[in-house]
């Protein structure tokens, strides 16, 4: 309750979403946000939906927003699912419930395609990771990739490495 009247509050004032988190339980989500103000194309912010209500919001906005932030929490028919669509340009792309197997099989399908991660969420259990993700077209000759690490110290290592070479993590 207290996310959807921030929700309210903040997108009829002029302020926009930029990073979303979805944790806690069921019986107690908790969301942390982060906005700012700024002008851009209308949004849908959506939290609490189930895979099939999820699943039903994208595919009646595909043909106008696609998702643009995701974020997850639960596991198997408790998984619950939060982000923001945005008035894009391009049709939907986007996929849940999948095992790392099948993310890296898409990220690999969509950058033949001409697409690159947009956003992803890890959710679900140690035992049974499942990820949500969206596609966006590449712009031009941006390069872009991506990673999945094996903890903080992994992460910290590909960051400093990033970094002497002039990359940056844009989306962690």
């Amino acid at each position: 309750a207290a996310h959807q009247t921030w929700l309210d509050n903040l997108s009829n004032s002029g302020y926009r979403p930029i990073a979303l988190t979805a944790y806690g339980t069921t019986g107690s989500p908790l969301y942390a946000a982060v906005w700012v103000h700024r002008a851009g194309p209308n949004f849908i912010g959506f939290h609490g939906l189930t895979s099939g209500e999820y699943q039903t919001l994208v595919s009646s906005n595909q043909a106008t927003h696609a998702p643009t932030i995701l974020t997850a929490r639960g596991t198997g028919g408790d998984s619950r699912f939060a982000g923001v669509l945005e008035a894009t340009g391009y049709a939907a792309y986007a996929r849940h419930d999948v095992t790392l197997e099948q993310l890296e099989t898409d990220v690999s399908a969509a950058y033949d395609y001409g697409w690159k991660l947009a956003t992803v969420d890890v959710y679900g259990s140690f035992a049974d990771p499942r990820y949500i993700a969206a596609f966006e077209p590449i712009v031009g000759f941006e390069g872009w990739g991506w990673y999945r690490a094996d903890g903080a110290s992994d992460h910290q290592a590909r960051f400093v490495a990033m970094t002497q070479s002039w990359v940056r993590p844009e989306r962690v």
